[in-house]
């Protein structure tokens, strides 16, 4: 249950983020048996969120330690089961059992794969804002070939490239493209006779594996190659919004509404996002400052209408206000689109 809740309200929040979400190679994804997916990791907890609503297969996360000692974080990435990797640059004062705790991370691991799970890694180890694969860390290689060595058959790697073409603005797009699984049983022998220089091999396969997602075989998806990639979903959605002066009009009044109902809340965490030097920490102090304001906010409005009106009509204000807000992201997405795509039109009627 909880599996689920926490997958609906990923999709709700990268939906509402991003206006276009595709996905390539779905059917390369194994649909049953166990699988580690190795992504690249450009926009912080964004990056999760992505796969957590678009894989179709529940993904276990490995994450940093630190994430947990965020209070208003914790119980979601414990309900999320994501399972803590403990780094040794983030150690506290006094703090001496990193290896121990680490090898409980990866025998919970070696137990989710036995079992036929998915566990997700990004192996670059970092969220960053190059545009270059950055250098693979060897724990994925060293969880799946322990997994195999313990007795878990059919293990495969799936790489995942993630994708933005301005990956910090609200209601851009995001491209997740899947590459060919691995599989690891192929290095089962060479592992038990030289651990270290298969555990390389492994990480080196990984590699091009990821590398192979990306347009230019080198590096990461550009937000040029992502803006190519969704053209002709753009064009079509434009031809079927040909007229869209009718709807305007309509939807224009409840449009006013959500963006009077969710201003504040919107710019106070468009000016939080400003304050941190890296894009990928802007797009998550979006997300999920604008969710977090956004669910006390909408709260509010039920609380209040609710002591006023009677429950039943707080209710309805609980199911209006987030309903408000979508209508004015569309109304302004609809109007833009209208107003760019005229010209274009005019020129092909003379034409």
């Amino acid at each position: 249950m909880s599996d689920t809740a926490i997958r609906g309200v990923a999709k709700a929040m990268i939906h509402t983020f991003f206006r276009r979400v595709e996905v390539d190679g779905l059917e390369l994804l194994p649909v049953s048996g166990p699988v580690i997916t190795v992504a690249n990791h450009a926009n912080g907890l964004v990056d999760g969120l992505l796969l957590m609503s678009t894989l179709p297969r529940w993904p276990r996360f490995l994450g940093k330690a630190t994430l947990f000692r965020i209070p208003g974080l914790k119980p979601l990435l414990g309900l999320a089961g994501v399972i803590p990797v403990h780094r040794a640059k983030d150690a506290k004062p006094g703090e001496t059992d990193r290896a121990a705790q680490n090898d409980a991370t990866f025998a919970e691991c070696r137990r989710l794969l036995g079992q036929g799970a998915v566990v997700s890694i990004f192996p670059e180890g970092i969220s960053h804002d190059l545009d270059t694969l950055q250098p693979l860390r060897t724990g994925a290689a060293r969880i799946a070939l322990s997994a195999a060595a313990e007795g878990a058959t059919g293990i495969s790697i799936v790489p995942i490239g993630l994708a933005y073409d301005a990956k910090a603005t609200f209601r851009s797009h995001a491209l997740v493209t899947i590459g060919d699984p691995i599989p690891v049983d192929q290095w089962a022998d060479a592992y038990r006779s030289d651990e270290r220089a298969t555990v390389r091999a492994c990480t080196d396969a990984m590699t091009e594996g990821l590398r192979a997602v990306s347009p230019d075989q080198t590096e990461l998806p550009s937000p040029a190659a992502v803006t190519r990639r969704l053209r002709f979903a753009t064009a079509v959605r434009s031809a079927r919004d040909v007229s869209p002066r009718p709807a305007l009009l309509l939807a224009a009044p409840i449009a006013l509404i959500g963006a009077i109902v969710h201003a504040v809340p919107y710019q106070i965490v468009k000016r939080l996002a400003r304050l941190p030097k890296d894009e990928s920490i802007r797009s998550t102090v979006k997300l999920l400052g604008c969710t977090a304001l956004f669910l006390v906010e909408w709260t509010g409005i039920a609380a209040y209408t609710a002591r006023k009106r009677g429950p039943f009509v707080g209710l309805v204000a609980l199911a209006a206000a987030p309903a408000t807000g979508y209508v004015a992201v569309r109304f302004a997405e609809t109007l833009r689109d209208a107003t760019a795509d005229q010209p274009a039109a005019v020129g092909r009627t003379r034409g």
